[in-house]
């Protein structure tokens, strides 16, 4: 997968998670607290996106066999804990008030998970068609 495709799945990827994030901004008064929990995702996720390409790039290019693998694994727990960090760091700051500022950011876990597969998993095809 190259970075320009990648950005093109971004893109996709940040329409779903404001599809997603539609009911947030109609029932929640606090539009200002939606619009930047969803900035904050949208930049942490597209960031963590493009930094899972770049080392599945360079774990494609070694030997073993299993090293994609592995890295999907650090990703996904480097993922969990870092995007957990971003949330609680956004609640402190914010103080937001309600429920509903937490649809923008699942919205864009989801969605922006789904693009961090799509891209590992056609680097991992491209890795097993060059061993044969």
């Amino acid at each position: 997968m190259t970075y320009t495709r990648l950005a093109i799945f971004c893109f996709y990827a940040l329409l779903a998670t404001l599809v997603f994030s539609l009911p947030a901004f109609i029932f929640d008064p606090n539009i200002e607290t939606i619009f930047h929990i969803s900035i904050w995702s949208i930049v942490y996720f597209i960031f963590f996106c493009f930094l899972a390409l770049y080392f599945g790039k360079t774990v494609a290019k070694s030997k073993d066999l299993n090293a994609i693998n592995k890295l999907f694994m650090v990703l996904v727990f480097l993922k969990l804990a870092t995007a957990l960090a971003v949330f609680l760091i956004f609640v402190k700051f914010y103080q937001p008030e309600g429920r509903w500022f937490v649809m923008p950011f699942i919205g864009a876990y989801i969605t922006f998970t789904i693009v961090e597969v799509i891209s590992l998993k056609s680097l991992s095809k491209m890795k097993s068609q060059d061993e044969k």
